[in-house]
């Protein structure tokens, strides 16, 4: 009777090891299992909070591996110094496994295209553009530098408060001033709608950098494949 309580389990243990240690995908000596395709998925879906299909996951997995693999070949120093960035604002055990590792330098890389454009080719259409995107941003104003609002404003010209935004991101400088009635007034946006700006700016340029990303990936496959 004990030796069946013991076996049991180690049936059952094996029974799922072989599960998740199936081949999927077989190609050009690269493989994937359907353990690494669900941890792909599980730790994508953590990131992007959506799901993504066992389809459109296993070419990302290709696209990432070769990806990697082309920077570690080409520009080793510059993956070294992405891992020192990753590692030290993440918890490592989750670098330890090579899907949840590759993703997250992939979403470093990514989100370096976006940082890129923003420094160097970010326009004011494109915060116009993300201010529109949000249903309504409301307008806290002060005349004694936010210490006391004066009145919020509910209704303001979109393009001229993106001309503002912009101009401050440009300069570096977020104290952000409009003229109403003819007065001067220093707009106090919280932290909520701070965050929900830059989110919205953030998507915008994702969505600018996307093809010119997507180009970026695809010239590297060829490269490893030709």
């Amino acid at each position: 009777m004990i030796k069946i309580i013991f076996i049991f389990p180690l049936f059952i243990f094996l029974h799922f090891k072989n599960l998740y240690s199936e081949i999927i995908y077989e190609k050009n000596n690269f493989i994937i299992t359907n353990y690494e395709l669900e941890t792909f998925k599980n730790v994508y879906n953590e990131i992007y909070l959506k799901k993504i299909s066992d389809k459109e996951a296993i070419k990302n997995i290709i696209l990432i591996s070769n990806l990697i693999d082309h920077i570690k070949n080409n520009n080793p120093q510059y993956l070294d110094n992405l891992d020192f960035k990753i590692k030290s604002n993440i918890d490592k055990k989750l670098l330890e496994d090579e899907i949840k590792n590759n993703l997250i330098r992939f979403v470093n890389i990514r989100n370096e295209f976006i940082f890129e454009y923003f420094n160097q080719n970010l326009k004011e259409n494109d915060v116009l553009n993300a201010l529109t995107n949000i249903s309504k941003v409301t307008l806290p104003l002060s005349k004694n530098n936010c210490l006391i609002i004066d009145f919020i404003l509910q209704d303001y010209d979109v393009n001229e408060l993106a001309k503002i935004y912009y101009k401050g991101l440009k300069s570096n400088n977020f104290n952000f001033m409009i003229s109403y009635e003819n007065t001067d007034y220093q707009v106090c946006f919280d932290k909520e709608t701070i965050n929900l700006i830059e989110s919205s700016l953030f998507n915008e340029i994702e969505l600018i950098t996307k093809s010119s990303f997507n180009n970026f990936l695809y010239e590297t496959f060829k490269k490893k494949n030709k």
